[in-house]
């Protein structure tokens, strides 16, 4: 009796399993999405599936259909795809930059509201996802090559982050939200990550890029950055190229007795040597010690460059100061919370820099 119990769990244990399966052979696999404006309808969604070919890797196919809400478009999508669209493959969304003055929650609910969507898309701005999209289907490459890209521009040249839906919806919720999404460019046919687009709540206001990007990244915790150049102590004509890794980070917000918002930030980096032109014997501990000055220097002024672009330029808090004050002391946090745009303007930011010269590649 025992074993006809045991025996009956199984089978339906199997039979429920396959109930809901999906067969590959019937499913349009989506691979990327864009979203912009329509003068004729609310929204234009340009979708990227993934043709079989039973030859070679699939085909990307782009497509384009409109609607008043994304998920009107979405049905649309029946009349063309001749398989069922299947999201769960989906990579990246790209969000014209004029779509997204008009702020990006709406936009994003039906991907975050979706139980088929995969909560670690990508989300990025760009100035014309179609162009984008039909570029990649004209080299035959995928919706996951813009990740792919987005991660590698993160962790290798410090360009900001890679922005799934995830950290969107999670900074929107903060008590004083900051939003920052990668941004991308089409550089003659090569998709390209150029910066990082900067929201007031979950409207886009502007992108930064080269210096302001890199020290965005600098001060935003990032592993690995690609390289920080000084100049030779010798020849300011020659210069000397370091790769850094981001070792610690310690950050202090808090309102003085003045009722100014004063921040304090540390930052620790080990730098190794990338690239050297100082005809001289780098590894005296004198020179090393100046070396680490410069170092300090640089990357003091690549994060201060970007802090008074955000304070005197764009005016919009998107480092999260705010929300530190708050998770720390909301009551001090209360007491500016009315008149923080003009808080932060004036708000002292103290940064302390610590460089360690740790590696000099495979040259001694």
């Amino acid at each position: 009796m025992k074993l006809f119990g045991v025996f009956a769990i199984f089978t339906v244990l199997i039979l429920s399993s396959c109930a809901t399966r999906e067969e590959v052979d019937k499913l349009s696999l989506i691979s990327a999405v864009g979203i912009e404006k329509n003068p004729d309808s609310d929204y234009k969604i340009i979708i990227q599936y993934l043709m079989p070919n039973k030859s070679q890797e699939p085909i990307p196919v782009t497509k384009e259909v409109e609607g008043l809400t994304i998920y009107e478009a979405n049905k649309k999508l029946n009349e063309f795809l001749p398989r069922k669209p299947y999201w769960s493959h989906n990579s990246v969304i790209l969000i014209s930059e004029d779509m997204a003055k008009d702020g990006v929650r709406s936009q994003l609910d039906f991907f975050r509201r979706d139980t088929e969507m995969r909560q670690d898309m990508l989300v990025a701005i760009t100035e014309n996802p179609s162009k984008i999209l039909y570029n990649l289907q004209k080299q035959q490459l995928p919706g996951e090559t813009l990740k792919l890209i987005a991660r590698e521009a993160s962790e290798r040249n410090g360009l900001g982050e890679v922005s799934t839906i995830h950290k969107v919806y999670q900074n929107l919720f903060f008590k004083k939200p900051f939003l920052t999404i990668t941004h991308i460019l089409l550089d003659g046919e090569n998709p390209r990550i150029d910066g990082v687009s900067i929201f007031n709540k979950d409207k886009y206001i502007t992108t930064i890029k080269e210096d302001e990007a890199k020290g965005f990244g600098l001060l935003n915790l990032k592993k690995n950055y690609s390289s920080v150049t000084i100049n030779c102590l010798d020849n300011e004509n020659r210069k000397i190229t370091f790769e850094l890794t981001n070792k610690k980070k310690r950050t202090d917000s808090f309102v003085n007795n003045l009722g100014n918002f004063e921040i304090n930030l540390s930052l620790e980096f080990d730098a190794k040597m990338a690239e050297n032109y100082c005809i001289k014997n780098m590894w005296k501990p004198d020179t090393i010690k100046e070396l680490e000055k410069s170092l300090n220097k640089k990357i003091k002024e690549l994060a201060t460059k970007t802090i008074e672009h955000s304070q005197k330029n764009v005016k919009i808090d998107y480092f999260g100061f705010g929300n530190l004050l708050y998770l720390n002391n909301p009551k001090e946090w209360k007491e500016i919370e009315g008149e923080y745009k003009n808080v932060y303007k004036n708000a002292n930011i103290k940064l302390k820099i610590k460089t360690r010269i740790t590696q000099s590649g495979a040259v001694h």
